[in-house]
């Protein structure tokens, strides 16, 4: 295990014991966890999650996470926890692991990033309050109000997701989902990169990936196994034949 003192200059991209990696669909208690494994002893965290509200106790106080209870409570924990640390550790964030569906942070004392000099490529000093996950800013520890906007990002986000949903059953299915496409661009020109962009730019723009898609190789293999393994489970859902049909 990675220790408070280990890090007298920066680790490695590649040095996975550095790192604590945490899965978009991470629970928070676990975060807790990682994160405390990697302080001193007089840092060391506890969490209680009762359904309701997370409660967070370090060195002797305790401090009521304001978890949204959604796919963002990730980083309103690691902003949180990256909060209350402040004073003796910085949070950062692996470069190379943005993308993905698993983030890596780095927690090393203050003392030492001090010895540093400077940061390199692959690591970025957290922004407390930034959901990598979703690309929204999120509320966290102390700093509740920080996001005005993230009740109605979040839904942007959830219909988002919805629509990609339709998108990829659409693939499977072999037909384009209308309804999935306007949604999908409607949100898609929000994105300042698709500045000057219309809906019907955008929307032509995935049909013609999605028909690219759709005539695949790797996509015509997928909805095969999707038909075979349809098949095995109607099979193994069928009522049993009457004794006389099988002679």
């Amino acid at each position: 295990m990675t220790t408070p003192s280990s890090f007298p200059a920066p680790p490695a991209e590649d040095d996975e014991d550095a790192y604590v990696f945490v899965d978009h669909r991470e629970e928070e208690t676990a975060i807790v966890e990682y994160v405390s494994e990697r302080l001193a002893p007089e840092d060391a965290l506890e969490g209680e999650d009762d359904g309701e509200r997370f409660v967070l106790r370090h060195r002797g106080r305790e401090h009521l996470i304001p978890l949204a209870f959604s796919r963002h409570d990730r980083y309103i924990m690691i902003a949180s926890l990256a909060e209350l640390l402040r004073p003796h550790y910085q949070f950062f964030v692996l470069n190379s692991s943005l993308g993905s569906d698993t983030h890596g942070l780095l927690i090393v004392p203050r003392s030492d990033v001090q010895r540093w000099g400077a940061l390199p490529d692959h690591l970025i000093a957290l922004d407390p309050g930034y959901d990598y996950f979703h690309d929204i800013r999120v509320p966290y520890l102390n700093h509740e109000s920080s996001a005005p906007n993230f009740d109605e990002d979040r839904q942007g986000v959830a219909s988002a997701n919805e629509a990609m949903g339709g998108l990829v059953q659409a693939l499977f299915e072999g037909k384009m989902d209308s309804a999935a496409t306007a949604k999908l661009s409607k949100l898609a020109v929000r994105d300042p990169e698709l500045a000057g962009q219309s809906e019907a730019e955008v929307s032509a723009e995935l049909q013609r990936a999605f028909n690219e898609a759709l005539a695949s190789p790797e996509m015509d293999e997928l909805r095969q196994v999707k038909k075979r393994l349809a098949d095995l489970k109607s099979l193994a859902n069928a009522p049993p034949k009457p004794w006389w049909k099988f002679w």
